[in-house]
């Protein structure tokens, strides 16, 4: 098999990179346990990214400094996309046009994506179920908070490849507008997500709502070093976070959510460990991990398929997003030294269900309601073929849809997986 084009790049920035900057020391693609082995200390120091790989952050942001002109085209959407986001105003939790039950514009709000005005009553309420069909008019801080994440996700990652203090500038003013400002700052806890009108006035899967918000921390950990995001933004944001994670871990919804058999217990205890790591308190997701993460497990078939997922009404979007909070839950793991092995067997197992149907995509046997509806299946397969060490991802990540320009810069976070040529 020939050499594919991202093998072939990769291949020669590196040597690139290698003939450019001879203090530079050799850094290996992630090792089965997902870590990425470094013969000796890497120049450009490794940032304490949980999500994201930090040694492959710092090998990218080496061979970008090595040789500025054969830039990577994932920085340059990059960064074509960050210097946008440098004129544009951050949105804030208090502005909106419904409030939720509590009357308090400071609380996250947000209506269940599925639910829809009841056809057969004048009112349309109560609002009725339709699987899998989007209604944007329920989004509410759901937008807000997503444009949020996506935006300081760019500009943090921007401000630690070039060093360009306008990227860390305005990632601060976002992040301290949303979340610490008085006048404007979102209260930590999704006590009104996914409400239904007519129904209820906040629900606990609606704590699947802040799913991407762990990558986001990473970015913030990025901006560690520029005056612009100070000593006590550091503090007074990892204190919300904790404070947000005291509300997962304590509420009424927690029993709930963390108890459901399908990918909402899974990203519940993604999340957690997560904002875990952030805020510092490392050995008590340890002990919950050890205790509740190995249940999760059984929502795997030792076949590799998620019948819980398989039996929505987009089974291929639904298996892939359940395989990013397991992936999300393993890096945790690493944070905090711990090993589950049959956890490790049981996703690779998942990983290569999925790869089956991409090497066999007409014997798919669920009907899916998109065309096409995996836009992030690349990402599993990505991150997967590194943790695993496991070389058909790398076919199997090109095989899959491609990320959009807007999110080409997430292949800059996740070393590409070992070449199929080793075999």
């Amino acid at each position: 098999m020939k050499p594919t084009p991202m093998c072939l790049f990769l291949a020669a920035i590196a040597t690139l990179f290698i003939n450019g900057c001879q203090e530079t020391k050799q850094v290996h693609a992630p090792t089965a346990s997902g870590k990425i082995s470094i013969d000796e200390p890497a120049v450009t120091p490794t940032p304490a990214t949980t999500i994201w790989q930090g040694e492959w952050l710092a090998q990218v942001k080496e061979m970008s400094l090595a040789d500025s002109s054969e830039q990577r085209p994932e920085i340059t959407e990059l960064l074509q996309y960050a210097e946008a986001d440098l004129n544009r105003e951050p949105p804030t939790i208090v502005n909106k046009a419904v409030l939720p039950a509590s009357g308090d514009p400071h609380d996250y709000f947000s209506m269940g994506p599925y639910w829809w005005p009841n056809p057969d009553t004048e009112d349309g309420l109560p609002y009725v179920r339709r699987d899998g069909q989007f209604n944007k008019e329920n989004l509410n801080d759901m937008q807000s908070l997503g444009t949020v994440i996506s935006t300081v996700r760019r500009l943090g990652l921007a401000y630690y490849l070039t060093g360009d203090e306008r990227y860390a500038q305005q990632a601060s003013l976002w992040l301290r507008t949303f979340f610490l400002d008085e006048a404007t700052r979102m209260n930590p806890h999704l006590r009104y997500s996914q409400a239904i009108p007519g129904k209820c006035e906040g629900r606990s899967i609606g704590m699947i709502d802040t799913w991407s918000l762990p990558t986001m921390l990473d970015a913030v950990t990025l901006l560690q070093g520029s005056p612009y995001w100070t000593a006590q933004d550091e503090s007074d944001f990892r204190q919300w976070v904790s404070d947000l994670l005291d509300w997962f871990l304590h509420s009424d919804y927690a029993a709930i959510e963390s108890s459901q058999r399908n990918n909402h217990s899974v990203w519940y205890f993604a999340q957690v460990g997560a904002y875990g790591i952030f805020s510092g308190r490392g050995e008590e997701i340890r002990q919950l991990y050890v205790e509740k993460v190995p249940e999760l497990t059984q929502q795997i078939s030792p076949d590799g398929s998620m019948p819980e997922e398989l039996s929505r009404t987009r089974p291929l979007h639904y298996t892939t997003f359940c395989l990013q909070a397991f992936l999300d839950i393993q890096a945790v793991c690493d944070e905090v030294d711990l090993e589950l092995t049959d956890q490790q067997v049981r996703v690779h197992q998942a990983v290569s269900y999925l790869g089956y149907y991409m090497d066999h995509p007409d014997q798919w046997p669920y009907k899916e309601m998109r065309k096409n509806d995996a836009r992030d299946l690349w990402t599993v397969f990505r991150r997967a073929g590194t943790r695993f060490d496991d070389p058909r991802c790398s076919v199997w990540e090109q095989e899959a849809p491609p990320p959009s320009k807007k999110d080409m810069y997430m292949r800059l976070v996740f070393a590409p997986p070992p070449s199929i040529e080793t075999l």
